[in-house]
């Protein structure tokens, strides 16, 4: 019992100080607080490792525990001098060095203190002195000791020197926070000092932890009465310093003395050169500032000052600065830059004339506008009607009068109960649009001057003045008698479309694919070409999809994600409900919703089995025909014409025989490749007497019924050949021509042949005439030599050569 009682003043200081930190946190983002809870935390660690030093039975843990105290010293030290300068606001020189210089001294005590047992610089020969209710750590008090107790009260006491530097404040708030704050820490360092010098208060060795409660009861009476750390004082000179205002002080003698940051910047020179200067000097370039202010009285003026190339209004205000007894010792010019203030001014006026001129504008638009909603409202083709609140009509235009046939006197003499067909639906619409509902598009039944009704749609609104508050109803009325006849048209038009497609030997669908994929229309062909009904078509959305040919499958997918405007129609099979394979040709088409949202496909989808196999016949025998001209030694080819670019010749279609023909395979083989391999042309039959691009034309116009030449060409490998050419041409529907089909055929052997016979012939001839000519010549000079022997009477030695 009696220890808890020697505890209870060390838990109920530690609970005092405890609250006077929550209390304080509160206040965190204040002037010096985060510094201030830094000074409370370390009384609060002083008082705990006390405690636990007192509780601690052996010599060691009492050691760590005292120890552990030199820290929170060292805390209350530096967090104490921190909160002082940043509560005063006091400029110090070199205040980061000063306090980092504290830092590295607290570590390196700490330092000490953590290898005292290697050096005994602190503790010096320890030990226990039963004698008391807890076993109390005695050591004899070392120089280390004394130095790091010094350094300790030399960093208060500055701190307390800073706070009591701020006593002569004009406030008797200030000077009175400052006085508790001085009084509440001052009682537990003086206390300290005892304990230092080796003064104890029987039965207690250190009472430190209950002063720091003392202490901080005066702080918390001085938190309540004093509003300590809620109304914090802020320095003057910080205050001058932050003022956008320019200050300059004069003495007596008109000589400069002090001035702000704002002023030095303003005229941009050294405070060196400026304090202790004349006035005049300093403002020679503006002399009318000082004429301003020669009497010595708190006057006002207004002047203009070039400052960094721009000129600069300064509104100056001159108070006279005095002592108590009223002794005039200077003055104090304030100079408050208004150029945003006269410029916003100028601008003021600019945007007042401008204001003036829109709303003149504006009254005459506004007239505009009300000339052309007249003009609108009586020229519309649409009846308006303009209602009170009760339902007579104030206004009409000449529209609603002939929708009616009315005049518009008379119509302006009834309300709308008069001429509605379904009065209580009517009156139920005034209703509601009047208790603020929004009224959407709807129909009604008007009754006409002649007791004839009509259809007619209607847009109402409630029209609002600029409060809120109802004025009148209008309402747009657009007569849908002629929308009622198309829409009968329309119903008459899709009954007889639905009986065509009803009828339709082609399958007909729509395909909904949002918000879910459902067949929404088919027609009953779908039974008659794959034998599901109509019926098990809706149940399924994906039987159609199903039905394609596994081998197709692909192409279904394909489509169903592209889901786009065909170019051509897409050709699968489908397999029937028979289980009968069919050849199915489908034409899609897509819709989209108002958002440009796909939203469903349409298409059309036609049994082309008959079709298919006509064409694998006619694929038969042309392949049929294709190997017996390859046989015969021919080259069969197909040609495009192409007028895109110019006109152009392409191959669609050349047999293998071309390779062995020129040296190039089907693929490579192209007219340009054709073109260099011609070496020489020749027109066949009736071709022959016309040029090249004459037969060409008569040959694609119809005059010729065919393409005969024959071309001398050198093959890729270096080769010559002749090649004969026949082309018949091909003709769209319209009997133009867009291609021909034709063969290339080998004569080289045939050419080589007839060149050979022409030269036997030639050869022939060559002797023919040679031997024509000596017979005739020996028949004459037979002749001559009978004659020479008749003249010497000697008988012929020939024959008669007309015997012979």
């Amino acid at each position: 019992m009696d220890k808890l009682l020697f505890l209870l003043p060390y838990w109920i200081s530690l609970a005092i100080t405890a609250s006077i930190f929550l209390y304080a946190y509160r206040y965190r983002h204040a002037q010096g607080m985060k510094a201030y809870l830094g000074y409370v935390a370390g009384q609060l660690l002083w008082g705990v490792g006390y405690i636990f030093e007192l509780i601690s039975p052996t010599l060691r843990g009492k050691l760590f525990w005292d120890s552990f105290q030199w820290i929170p010293v060292f805390m209350i030290a530096i967090a104490f001098l921190v909160f002082a300068i940043q509560f005063t606001q006091i400029k110090i020189k070199w205040q980061k060095f000063g306090l980092g210089l504290l830092l590295v001294i607290s570590f390196v005590f700490l330092g000490i203190l953590l290898t005292d047992p290697y050096h005994h610089l602190i503790y010096t020969d320890p030990y226990l002195d039963q004698s008391v209710i807890f076993s109390d750590l005695k050591y004899k008090f070392t120089g280390t000791v004394y130095v790091i107790g010094l350094y300790s009260y030399l960093a208060s006491l500055v701190g307390l020197g800073f706070l009591l530097s701020r006593l002569f404040r004009p406030n008797n708030l200030y000077r009175r926070q400052i006085l508790v704050i001085a009084l509440g820490f001052f009682i537990p360092v003086g206390v300290s000092v005892l304990t230092l010098v080796g003064v104890e208060l029987k039965p207690f060795r250190d009472i430190s932890p209950i002063t720091f409660a003392i202490g901080n009861l005066v702080i918390a009476w001085g938190l309540f009465h004093y509003k300590l750390f809620d109304v914090v004082p802020i320095a003057r000179d910080l205050v001058l310093e932050n003022l956008e205002d320019l200050v300059f002080v004069l003495d007596i003698q008109d000589r400069i003395v002090d001035l702000n940051a704002k002023a030095i910047a303003a005229l941009n020179v050294e405070t060196s050169r400026i304090i202790g200067q004349p006035a005049t000097m300093v403002f020679g370039k503006v002399p009318e500032v000082l004429e301003s202010f020669i009497k010595r009285e708190n006057l006002s003026a207004k002047i203009t000052l070039p400052i960094s190339g721009k000129i600069h209004h300064f509104e100056v205000k001159s108070t006279l600065l005095t002592e108590k007894n009223g002794r005039f010792i200077g003055r104090a010019f304030i100079a408050s830059d208004v150029t945003e203030y006269v410029e916003l001014q100028e601008k003021l006026e600019i945007l007042n004339e401008e204001l003036e001129d829109r709303v003149a504008r504006r009254t005459r638009e506004l007239q505009e506008s009300g000339a052309r909603y007249r003009a609108l409202f009586e020229q519309n083709h649409n009846a308006i009607f303009v209602l009170d609140l009760q339902g007579h009509h104030l206004d009409v235009n000449q529209r609603a009068a002939d929708l009616l046939g009315y005049s518009r006197p008379e119509l302006l003499g009834l309300s709308f109960r008069q001429i509605s067909g379904e009065e209580a639906q009517s009156e139920q619409m005034l209703a509601r649009l009047l208790q603020g509902e929004h009224i959407p598009l709807f129909e009604r039944l008007f009754r006409k001057k002649n007791g004839e009704l009509i259809s007619v749609e209607i847009n109402v609104e409630l029209v609002r003045d600029l409060e809120g508050f109802p004025l009148h109803v209008q309402s747009v009325v657009r007569d849908l008698s002629e929308r009622k006849q198309t829409e009968e048209l329309l119903r008459i038009s899709e009954q007889r479309y639905r009986r065509l497609s009803e009828n339709a030997p082609d399958i007909i669908f729509r395909y909904a694919l949002s918000p879910e994929p459902k067949l929404e229309y088919i027609n009953p062909a779908v039974e008659r070409i794959t034998g599901y009904t109509p019926a098990e078509c809706y149940a399924d959305p994906f039987l159609m999809l199903n039905m394609a040919h596994p081998d197709d499958a692909h192409l279904m997918a394909e489509l169903m994600q592209s889901l786009g405007p065909l170019s051509k129609p897409i050709i699968m099979r489908w397999v029937g409900k028979d289980g009968v394979i069919r050849w199915m040709e489908s034409r899609l088409t897509p819709v989209y919703d108002q958002s440009e949202q796909l939203i469903a496909v349409e298409g059309l989808t036609r049994n082309i089995t008959e079709r298919k196999q006509a064409e694998e016949n006619l694929k038969e025998s042309e392949e049929i025909y294709r190997k017996a001209i390859e046989i015969a030694g021919g080259v069969p080819y197909r040609q495009t014409y192409s007028q895109n670019a110019g006109f152009k010749i392409y191959y669609d279609f050349i047999g293998e025989g071309i390779q062995q023909l020129t040296g190039y395979n089907p693929d490579e083989f192209t007219m340009e490749v054709w073109d260099t391999l011609v070496l020489e042309s020749h027109l066949l039959g009736e071709l022959s007497q016309y040029s090249w691009a004459e037969a060409a034309q008569r040959v694609r116009a119809g005059s010729s019924p065919f393409w005969l030449c024959e071309h001398r060409i050198q093959t890729l490998n270096g080769g010559f050949r002749w090649v004969y050419e026949a082309a018949v041409e091909l003709r769209d529907k319209d009997g133009i021509s867009c291609g021909s089909i034709g063969l290339f055929q080998d004569i080289t052997e045939r050419k080589q042949a007839e060149v050979q016979l022409n030269e036997q012939l030639d050869e022939l001839r060559r002797w023919h005439q040679a031997t024509l000519g000596r017979e005739e010549r020996i028949l004459d000079l037979k002749r001559e030599v009978n004659e020479l022997l008749q003249q010497v009477d000697k008988p012929p030695r020939y024959p008669s050569a007309e015997d012979e």
